[in-house]
């Protein structure tokens, strides 16, 4: 079977929100791999997670924004480590927040299009984060510079996504990168039944003023 390398997808803001409205109901079992005819690994908030909690920290009752929770998976893995975190998450499928909603991982939430200005003053949040979402951006380094100005002072940017020109080695304004990989962030067979793999970056960034 070919593999398809994903880059950008096609889908953006509201054709998002329909396409997971149906997958939001097993997401949770196909990317981490439990279902039995869907093989599939998903290495993308592990490793940022890894990533991040080796060259930075949060403290207890910090704040943080995930930008495209989707179903928390990526608040999860902060909460193992910062039990007392005070995650705020957004996302465009209510219905995939809805599924984080309900885990109990986000202390405030929200729909709301990546695409378009995050609906937050600046340096807002102690850390920001997102993971597999610039996948269905239209314009990466917006919504890079949208993330860094919500960022208080002395805060802390985490991202994984899919390698673009504009990412890969991905410096920020005003901020000093404390750590940049580049692997996989998944692979396996997705729901239509094609192999497909990403070729992701993980960046953690610390805002310098």
């Amino acid at each position: 079977m070919t593999t398809q390398k994903i880059t950008k997808l096609q889908t953006v803001g509201t054709e998002v929100a329909r396409e997971f409205k149906e997958f939001s109901g097993y997401y949770d079992d196909y990317v981490l791999g439990n279902c039995p005819d869907k093989e599939f690994s998903y290495y993308a908030v592990e490793r940022l997670a890894t990533l991040f909690f080796s060259v930075a920290g949060l403290e207890p009752n910090q704040t943080a924004l995930d930008v495209g929770t989707g179903t928390g998976l990526l608040a999860e893995a902060l909460l193992e480590k910062v039990p007392s975190l005070q995650i705020t998450g957004i996302d465009v499928s209510e219905d995939m927040l809805w599924k984080a909603v309900a885990k109990g991982c986000l202390s405030g939430f929200q729909t709301a299009d990546a695409n378009e200005p995050l609906p937050f003053e600046s340096d807002s949040f102690d850390a920001v984060f997102s993971s597999s979402v610039f996948e269905f951006i239209k314009d990466d380094l917006s919504l890079v510079t949208e993330m860094a100005r919500v960022v208080k002072p002395n805060g802390l940017l985490g991202l994984s996504a899919v390698q673009s020109k504009e990412l890969t080695n991905l410096e920020v304004d005003g901020f000093i990168r404390l750590g940049y990989e580049e692997s996989l962030g998944y692979e396996g067979i997705n729901i239509d039944g094609q192999r497909e793999e990403a070729d992701y970056i993980y960046a953690v960034f610390k805002k310098d003023i």
